[in-house]
């Protein structure tokens, strides 16, 4: 484990509050035998926890990260493509649009959401001759259900300060994958302070990938 990964920045991404000596006893473990698994729900939410911060180090240079060796790590932990796709999402926080391998196609606006009512964003779908729009709200993870083999053009308008590339509309053409295209309106950079309100976000994105 990376010794600059401190206790505060990993404890954050619980979703439910654990003992804090258990939680230091489990890292302390996890230092000396790194190769081990988790085998009870609090150790998975520790694992995938400390797999968050150890993503930080990607975000200097996404165009060099080799997704196959991530993604394989990344499998010995998470039960599903959604956790999995949670964990990057969370760890290296991507901005703008970028495809996850076969996994999702993102769409995640830098800003903050902070002071929005009821929308951060409005999105049309459209697939051949079939049209669907959907209406995100502020701090959200949306999932529209969409295949890898599937081409949508996605027109997205965004609420408040909520920008890609400087613009509060854009259209793609792009690709889901086994998750889908996400819409992450959470913002960038994501803040999270690990007091417990946060762990009712935390929870609601995750529900959002399950």
């Amino acid at each position: 484990m990376d010794n600059l990964i401190v206790y505060e920045k990993i404890i954050r991404w619980l979703p439910e509050n654990i003992d804090p000596k258990f939680a230091e006893n489990w890292l302390g473990n996890k230092l000396l035998y790194p190769a081990t698994l988790p085998q009870t729900g609090e150790e998975l939410f520790l694992e995938l926890a400390l797999a968050r911060e150890r993503l930080r180090p990607l975000v200097a240079d996404l165009a060099a990260v080799s997704w196959p060796e991530v993604f394989e790590n990344l499998r010995r932990i998470t039960r599903n493509d959604g956790e999995l796709l949670g964990v990057i999402l969370d760890g290296i926080e991507p901005a703008g649009v970028m495809a996850v391998g076969d996994i999702a196609t993102i769409i995640a606006p830098s800003g903050s959401p902070a002071g929005l009512k009821g929308t951060a964003a409005e999105v049309t779908v459209e697939t051949g001759s079939e049209k669907k729009k959907y209406t995100v709200a502020p701090d959200e993870i949306f999932v529209i259900p969409a295949g890898k083999e599937t081409t949508a053009k996605v027109t997205v308008k965004f609420s408040g300060n909520l920008r890609i590339d400087k613009k509060d509309k854009m259209t793609v053409e792009i690709n889901g994958g086994k998750v889908g295209i996400v819409i992450d309106t959470r913002g960038r950079p994501l803040t999270l302070t690990g007091e417990s309100a946060d762990r009712e976000r935390i929870r609601k994105w995750q529900k959002a990938l399950s």
